[in-house]
């Protein structure tokens, strides 16, 4: 059964305080004891475009760039970097790392530099399946004392259990789900266009507190099989509608 949050009730927010460097902590503290447990110095979150996951879970933020890393050594305070000069800043902000720096190919250096500066033998890096070689060959080159490792699965692992910091705000985007899902039912009516959908079920969401959604949209009889952006189609009496809604409140 669904749940529905009620229209016009904001969703709580989750502060963002001491809860949140315990949250911190936490991750830090099982990373590295499962790069202890697998005979590694430091840990290297890679993420392109569309795989995210691992930075967020190291820097707590959003990041946009082509490419971004988090670096957690055995010792000391973890970094970033990004191929997007705009992630720098909520980077650094959100303060889940010591610093935060912007990085371009062919050298990369702002990253070579701090991994030769960790002066550490074995390095574990989160989907090195999907490094660009670009990017290995800077850290091969500028650090030739350092082998490079999968953790991927070390990283997935660590991330497969829930905290109830995490389970918080897995609730809370639940609810602003179910808040989409109702906004998109009551706007539905003949004569608006798949686009006026969206901008209600946006409107709604960026209300409480999404940061992104990603929205698909299909109306009309057969052709609802298969959903698209939306268009500037008008809804006639007897369609169907069917959307997939992803709201992203938190990360």
């Amino acid at each position: 059964m669904t749940a529905f949050a009620t229209l016009g009730t904001p969703i709580d927010a989750i502060s963002r305080s001491a809860a949140d460097d315990a949250e911190r902590e936490l991750r830090h503290q099982k990373l590295r004891t499962a790069m202890a447990d697998s005979d590694l110095d430091a840990v290297l979150a890679y993420a392109p475009a569309w795989r995210r996951e691992n930075v967020r879970y190291l820097t707590d933020t959003s990041v946009g760039g082509a490419a971004s890393f988090a670096l957690l050594p055995l010792e000391g305070e973890a970094s970033a970097f990004s191929t997007r000069l705009a992630d720098i800043a909520p980077l650094r902000r959100a303060g889940w790392v010591d610093g935060a720096q912007f990085i371009a190919l062919p050298e990369a250096d702002a990253l070579v530099d701090a991994v030769r500066a960790l002066g550490v033998r074995r390095i574990g890096v989160g989907h090195i399946e999907l490094l660009p070689l670009g990017f290995e060959r800077a850290i091969r080159e500028g650090a030739p004392g350092v082998e490079l490792v999968s953790a991927t699965k070390l990283l997935d692992a660590a991330r497969m259990v829930k905290s109830p910091w995490e389970l918080a705000r897995m609730r809370k985007a639940a609810r602003v789900s179910d808040a989409a899902w109702q906004a998109f039912v009551e706007v539905l009516e003949p004569g608006i266009t798949e686009y006026d959908i969206i901008a209600e079920v946006e409107s709604e969401i960026k209300r409480l507190g999404a940061e992104d959604n990603f929205m698909l949209i299909a109306s009309g009889r057969d052709e609802v099989l298969g959903m698209t952006p939306p268009g500037r189609r008008i809804i006639e009496t007897g369609d169907m509608v069917r959307t997939e809604l992803t709201p992203q409140p938190d990360g």
